[in-house]
């Protein structure tokens, strides 16, 4: 009921043995393979929870920036990542839930605060171009 009506491009789904610890054995990789093949769809991904092995859960994730008027915006799914790297000098959110026969049993959401000023951010994009070179102006500023 919680993602019904909920527009789940922007989310990444995967299957975990949270919250037991440890990597996937060969055969729990082999499931996941296979219910992720299977349910291409991510509502009937979700829908089909109970159909995983008591050692697996369903993992979902969404990552947010903050673009600077309070207006939350969702990275692609399975680039959160990368983009998340590339912005800075933006807030960042993400929503986490590990579903397990058709219950979330657990979820949370992470907060990572903006660490670059927007000025900050625009000479960094120039500082990792290549060939970039540095004013003595720039140099000294940061």
């Amino acid at each position: 009921m919680v993602f019904e009506g909920t527009d789940l491009e922007c989310f990444e789904i995967s299957i975990t043995n949270w919250p037991y610890l440890g990597s996937l054995s060969d055969e729990q990789k082999k499931t996941k393979e296979e219910y992720l093949a299977k349910y291409t769809d991510k509502y009937q991904a979700i829908k089909h929870s109970t159909e995983l092995p008591e050692d697996l859960s369903l993992w979902i994730s969404v990552r947010f920036y903050d673009d600077g008027t309070g207006k939350l915006i969702p990275y692609p799914a399975g680039e959160g990542r990368a983009l998340s790297d590339q912005a800075l000098s933006k807030d960042q959110y993400r929503l986490l839930c590990y579903v397990k026969n058709d219950y979330i049993f657990e979820w949370h959401v992470e907060h990572k605060e903006a660490y670059l000023t927007d000025e900050e951010y625009e000479l960094y994009e120039k500082w990792v171009q290549p060939g970039f070179k540095a004013t003595n102006e720039e140099k000294q500023k940061y």
